[in-house]
C-alpha cells in the first residue's frame, strides 16, 4: 500500500472508530414558536428521564432585540434534563446563546477544573470566568451552564455576566 493510501485507510478507519464512539445523544424534539415546553422545577435534581429545560423561554423578543439588535427566533437544543438556545441574526451575525448542562456537569456545585492548554484562566465575580468570551458559571446547584452574547460592542462579556442572575433564577441557584 502505497503512503498516501495508507494514510486515506488510517483517516477512514479512525473516523469510522470516533463516529461509532463517540455519539451524543439529542433527545427530544424542537418546540414551536410560541409554544412553551415544560422546564426543570429550580433546585430539581433532574434526574433521569426529568424534562429538557426550554432555554428559549428564558427571554422575551424584545429582551434579545435588546441585546443583539433584532429578534431572531430561538433555535432550541435539548440533551437530557438540559438544554440551549441560540437567537442569531444572520444578516450581522450578532447572538446569544444560553447553554444549561446537564445535572452533575458542575461537581459539587464547582466549575470544572481550568484547562490549562487554554492559556491563563480569566475569573469573573460570583463563581463565574470567562472562556472565550463565554461566560461559564454554576445554575441548578450542579449544572454546568454558559451564557455568550457575540456582538460588535467591545462589552460582550460585561453583558453576559449581566444575564447570569437571571438565567440562574430560571433555573435555580
Amino acid at each position: 500500500m502505497t503512503p498516501p493510501a495508507r494514510t486515506f485507510a488510517l483517516c477512514a478507519l479512525l473516523t469510522a472508530l470516533l463516529t461509532g464512539c463517540g455519539t451524543s445523544v439529542v433527545s427530544g424534539t424542537a418546540t414551536p414558536a410560541g409554544a412553551a415546553a415544560p422546564a426543570a422545577a429550580p433546585g430539581s435534581s433532574g434526574s433521569v428521564g426529568a424534562a429538557p429545560i426550554d432555554v428559549c423561554s428564558f427571554f422575551t423578543a424584545a429582551e434579545v432585540k435588546k441585546l443583539i439588535g433584532s429578534a431572531p427566533p430561538g433555535r432550541p437544543s435539548t440533551v437530557d434534563d438540559g438544554g440551549s438556545c441560540t437567537w442569531e441574526d444572520t444578516g450581522n451575525y450578532f447572538s446569544l446563546t444560553v447553554d444549561i448542562g446537564e445535572t452533575d456537569t458542575a461537581i459539587n456545585g464547582t466549575l470544572p477544573p481550568w484547562e490549562p492548554a487554554l492559556g491563563p484562566e480569566r475569573k469573573l465575580p460570583n463563581g463565574m470566568r470567562d472562556i472565550n468570551s463565554s461566560v461559564e458559571f454554576v445554575c441548578g446547584g450542579t449544572r454546568l451552564c454558559s451564557v455568550q452574547v457575540a456582538t460588535n460592542s467591545g462589552k460582550d462579556v460585561d453583558t453576559a455576566v449581566g444575564l447570569v442572575p437571571k438565567i440562574r433564577q430560571k433555573v435555580g441557584g
